[in-house]
């Protein structure tokens, strides 16, 4: 295993739960349901603007870990992000950013 690296990037807000299932994916880990609201709910009171930014921060447990640190972009729909990852995990985990930034993406029992 290489070392840790951050990666710094913004996804449309619409995104977040599809962010959190490929954030958990890629750390082997699936977050449980109470975890995931605990996130949620931070992240509807983060400000990435704010000094010093306010971060909705989830440790991520599996075979990667995985650190992500989100926060809402006020007065847009961007959710900045910020994971600390294996390096071996950067470029899946960029080509995963950049794709949510524009299209939003639904889970597959709601595709029409």
């Amino acid at each position: 295993m290489q070392g840790m690296t951050r990666l710094g990037d913004w996804v449309l807000l619409q995104n977040l739960a599809p962010l959190i299932d490929e954030i958990s994916a890629l750390a082997g880990e699936q977050l449980d349901h109470g975890l995931r609201k605990v996130l949620v709910d931070e992240v509807k009171t983060s400000d990435a603007d704010a000094s010093p930014p306010r971060w909705a921060e989830c440790q991520f447990d599996g075979p990667n870990p995985i650190k992500a640190y989100l926060g809402v972009d006020q007065g847009t729909d961007n959710l900045q992000v910020r994971l600390d990852l294996p390096a071996e995990l950067e470029a899946s985990a960029g080509a995963t950013l950049k794709l949510m930034q524009r299209y939003v993406l639904l889970p597959p029992h709601k595709l029409p």
